[in-house]
């Protein structure tokens, strides 16, 4: 009955078949969990050195079942055996699972033929050990753990004794002392089916159906991460996410599979293919499952210590793709043979996140929390939710007017020392208005694209090998209107002036310019620093940040500097007026600051901190900042969730632009774009 099977697993019937056909095997009718057994609720002495067998029945177990029992031996060398069988044992050959305090002084299982463990565990007399015997019928295997504070497995898939390589059910418990004197004692007999192991997994056997564990429930970002092992190749196991638990492969929105021609696959809409071609054989692999409700797209990622992208924002199933949350994932296998073992799942949601993009994207906010994006091919303009209302086959760095007119930027080499910077001009809609070009130095990289008053747009550029910048400026129309070439490291723009930060033989100069090369003002502050960026808030103030290489008053004392083990932990900003006096500096916390951003009410810092491992961070300051969690991890932001953060940008309501790169397992970075609300 599928009730005995307890709450793990979620159906057992027949007719779920993933392609138009039934799940192979339809439910097998299991025996009820046997419960403790009456006669043990008072614990006692159960086998003593030269008396009889002792057994306790328990309803048949024909599958996957577990045995949890508390031993208690009298001596060391005893040599007792607790053993499983079908039928009251009256030898050890009706045993076909068994656990043995052996004359030598330590805990041993039998395995086919002989006695071993795969890991020493001595015994102490008087002493009480927690055992629990993991065991499939169906095919003759069994695992045992003994519990010390957390469980230790003294055996893994050990075959049933070779007498007992036939059977087919087991009802009884069985102790025999062997040796010359002592005793065992035996309390807390459970005897339960479901698809748990004592480590923490659960396993899914042909003809099981659906084994299903909740997950923390998604409705925007969702991540689970877990290792996944096929019995064998050729199988067909299938790991899947559902918004409750699944009675058909029709429930599931997002599926990994173990495929029957041995490759490893997920689902994309109707049917199942994969990115790269990966085989798979009887082993652990490591996968993390990231789906995104708002797009119903998801992507999986599988390694253990590197990892590739197997599937990259694979359509939800037909089925499910009005989906509103999910927080179910379930294992499957669909074909006559094999299991799949299903260990260290973690899972995460996010909160405060409205959606969310894969890849790197430039990102102009636009009012009323809509904003364009671009990934370097495509721009898109966005709603407020995420969806997109218009885009072009065009992309690079962006700006927007306040006609909500586009301007995206890009520059390409086009000799070994020439690259030309082109602008496009796009209305709301993004139907292309003008193009116009410039040259400058091989290897420029675009640092920012803004717009003035009067709605040109100035380019703000950067040649590090040239330790120059440039702005330059095209009006409204598409003409070019002029330049500012100047030493830096770091530009900026405001209205129709450049913001220039450089490092001068130990001094660190922030100067505003006007275009043609008049210095508005120009602030020295003694020591060095690398900075990342350096940008304008709505209120005309400068705000930069990145690394500090010695400590600086940049007006409000001197921001000391800070180290750990690993290195240095000097990130910074910095905040001066639009005259250049100073409002506000500070640490951050971090190794690299790779992004700041400001609407004038709010100011954002991201970047990373760096340890033996590369961690994800972000710091928000002022009133109205905004708490969130990304879903890609189980962990959380500042504390242990890895990755780097990137580029960042505010809109005038708070809303953050973050990208990011969360890593998986450990090493490999995979990029995203998360919107708060």
């Amino acid at each position: 009955m599928c009730a005995a099977i307890a709450a793990l697993v979620a159906a057992c019937d027949s007719d779920v078949g993933d392609n138009g056909g039934a799940a192979n095997g339809a439910a097998t009718e299991i025996s009820s969990p046997g419960g403790r057994a009456a006669a043990l609720d008072v614990c006692g002495t159960v086998a003593t050195a030269g008396g009889p067998w002792w057994n306790q029945g328990f309803p048949d177990q024909a599958r996957r079942f577990h045995v949890e029992l508390d031993a208690t031996p009298s001596a060391v060398g005893l040599d007792a055996v607790i053993g499983l069988a079908n039928g009251a044992a009256a030898g050890f050959t009706a045993l076909a699972a068994i656990v043995r305090f052996n004359a030598a002084g330590s805990i041993d299982v039998r395995d086919g033929d002989t006695y071993h463990a795969i890991f020493n565990m001595p015994y102490s007399a008087g002493t009480t050990y927690h055992i629990r015997i993991d065991l499939d019928v169906r095919t003759r295997k069994y695992s045992v753990f003994v519990r010390q504070g957390t469980y230790t497995a003294i055996a893994r898939d050990y075959a049933f004794r070779t007498e007992q390589a036939g059977a087919t059910v087991l009802n009884d418990i069985a102790s025999k002392v062997d040796g010359a004197s002592g005793s065992v004692a035996i309390c807390g007999l459970a005897v339960v089916a479901d698809a748990t192991t004592a480590d923490g997994c659960v396993v899914a056997s042909a003809g099981d159906g659906f084994i299903t564990q909740p997950v923390r429930d998604a409705t925007v970002v969702g991540t689970v991460t877990f290792r996944a092992t096929p019995s064998d190749p050729g199988i067909d196991g299938v790991m899947g996410l559902s918004a409750g638990p699944p009675t058909a492969f029709s429930d599931l929105a997002a599926a990994v599979r173990f495929s029957p021609t041995g490759v490893i696959e997920a689902r994309d809409g109707d049917t199942y293919r994969a990115d790269i071609n990966q085989t798979y054989s009887a082993r652990s692999f490591g996968f993390r499952m990231t789906g995104d409700l708002v797009s119903h797209t998801y992507s999986v990622f599988q390694g253990s210590s590197d990892a590739a992208e197997l599937a990259r924002q694979y359509r939800f199933r037909p089925t499910q793709s009005a989906a509103t949350h999910l927080d179910q994932i379930s294992v499957i296998v669909d074909g006559p043979t094999g299991s799949v073992t299903l260990c260290s799942l973690l899972s995460a949601a996010s909160d405060g996140v409205a959606y969310s993009r894969e890849g790197t994207y430039a990102v102009a906010p636009l009012p009323g929390d809509e904003g364009v994006i671009s990934d370097g091919v495509t721009t898109q303009r966005l709603d407020a939710g995420g969806k997109t209302v218009a885009q072009v086959a065009d992309g690079g760095e962006l700006a927007v007017d306040a006609l909500g007119d586009v301007f995206v930027a890009s520059i390409a080499n086009t000799t070994s020392t020439i690259a030309t910077l082109s602008v496009r001009k796009y209305d709301p809609g993004l139907a292309p208005l003008w193009t116009a070009s410039v040259t400058l130095i091989a290897g420029s990289q675009i640092q920012m694209v803004a717009t003035d008053a009067g709605g040109a747009v100035l380019v703000g550029a950067a040649a590090p090998a040239d330790g120059s910048v440039t702005a330059t400026r095209f009006t409204a129309g598409g003409a070019f209107a002029g330049e500012l070439s100047a030493p830096g490291n770091a530009v900026g723009v405001d209205g129709d002036q450049a913001l220039v930060a450089w490092n001068d033989s130990g001094t660190l100069r922030i100067t505003r310019y006007t275009l043609d090369g008049a210095v508005v003002w120009s602030r020295g502050f003694t020591g060095r620093a690398t900075i990342t960026q350096i940008t304008a808030d709505p209120d005309h103030a400068v705000l930069f940040g990145g690394e500090l290489i010695d400590s600086i008053d940049f007006g409000g004392g001197a921001l000391p500097l800070h180290s750990i083990p690993e290195g240095p932990v000097n990130g910074f900003f910095a905040l001066l007026s639009q005259a250049g006096d100073h409002l506000q500096s500070r640490t951050v916390g971090m190794s690299q600051v790779n992004g700041v951003a400001t609407n004038g009410e709010n100011i954002a810092v991201s970047g990373l901190l760096r340890t033996q491992l590369r961690h994800l961070m972000l710091a928000q300051f002022g009133p109205n900042g905004r708490a969130f969690t990304t879903g890609l991890s189980s962990f959380g932001v500042n504390a242990e969730e890895l990755g780097d953060g990137g580029r960042i940008a505010i809109g005038a309501s708070g809303r953050l632009w973050w990208n990011l790169r969360s890593n998986f397992p450990v090493l490999t970075g995979f990029p995203y774009l998360l919107v708060t609300r």
